[in-house]
């Protein structure tokens, strides 16, 4: 038997318990003003999605954004519905594990993110939040199957609002220009999702656990379709799933589809220390600068030359 499978009766406890260090571990890593573009702001917002095979479900997003004034130290919390600075920013949207969903716990990945020019959104989805969620069977391969469809609703009603002059954030979002983070259950969204939207223009998928049984023919089906640049990131110390899975979703996609594998020494299912952190927030930031922004000034940070000591990288046609 697999260990990926051996381990799945685990899997839910544990990403309960690596989502609450990781929301510790956020905390406490010091990020100061040099790193910040931007000033940020925070709004919630709530969308509603009819299903026809779930129901209606609720889809409450935390969205931050630049905002208007000084960038200060990330270190400090977003400010709670300030008003946004002018332009268009691409969008960001993370896509959380199993058992997870917390705003919390993904606050100083978006700060970062969202202080270099970026729209950053998560929400739960319903059937894989802390209080909701299954580690297998028809159940979880539903909630799996729900959640592309929940980023592509969010994204359109992200369209209708930014022509709405009344919202407060009118006109700042770029809808055309997607980036998507997931983690774990989220990184198999993660890369479902170029194939389930042109707009997606990368993919960061950190931990995907695509090895799990009951994956759906359909992920590996979005996979071997990806024409959208993707960077996967498998950590040694991963207890979760070994590097069969992740592996076979890099060597699975097209030969031209620009791709990156990174295998982490130190880190495991989810990041545990302020390096590990630090690391996926180089690496998002570098994506979706080039991709969605056209920096080609951050490519540097994605050429296999620069990569951090602990980092086996196994790239094509990235950068």
């Amino acid at each position: 038997m697999k260990k990926g499978i051996r381990q799945k009766g685990r899997f839910v406890a544990s990403a309960s318990i690596v989502i609450a260090l990781l929301c510790y571990v956020l905390q406490i890593t010091a990020l100061t003003s040099e790193d910040a573009e931007f000033a940020v702001g925070v709004s919630q917002q709530t969308f509603v999605r009819r299903s026809a095979t779930w129901g209606s479900r609720t889809l409450a997003a935390t969205i931050w954004y630049p905002a208007a004034g000084k960038a200060g130290p990330l270190s400090q919390r977003a400010m709670t519905d300030a008003p946004p600075r002018q332009g268009r920013f691409p969008l960001v949207i993370y896509s959380h594990g199993g058992c997870g969903g917390s705003a919390k716990a993904i606050e100083p990945v978006a700060l970062p993110i969202a202080s270099s020019g970026f729209v950053f959104l998560q929400f739960p989805h319903p059937g894989s939040t802390a209080d909701d969620c299954v580690s297998g069977g028809e159940r979880y391969t539903q909630a799996l199957l729900e959640r592309p469809d929940d980023i592509v609703h969010v994204v359109n009603e992200l369209e209708r609002l930014n022509d709405d002059i009344s919202w407060h954030l009118h006109g700042i979002v770029e809808t055309s220009r997607i980036g998507i983070i997931g983690h774990s259950q989220g990184g198999q969204t993660a890369l479902m999702m170029p194939a389930r939207d042109l707009r997606v223009r990368a993919v960061l998928s950190l931990s995907p656990s695509v090895a799990h049984p009951d994956s759906p023919p359909t992920l590996w089906q979005a996979i071997s379709s990806a024409h959208v640049p993707v960077i996967i990131v498998h950590g040694k110390l991963d207890t979760q799933w070994t590097s069969e899975g992740p592996l076979k979703a890099y060597d699975s996609m097209p030969s031209d589809t620009p791709r990156a594998y990174l295998e982490v020494n130190a880190i495991g299912h989810t990041p545990s220390t302020p390096d590990d952190v630090t690391l996926i927030i180089r690496y998002a930031r570098a994506l979706f600068r080039l991709y969605l922004r056209g920096d080609e000034a951050a490519s540097e940070s994605l050429d296999p030359s620069s990569a951090p000591p602990n980092v086996s990288f196994k790239s094509s046609r990235l950068p």
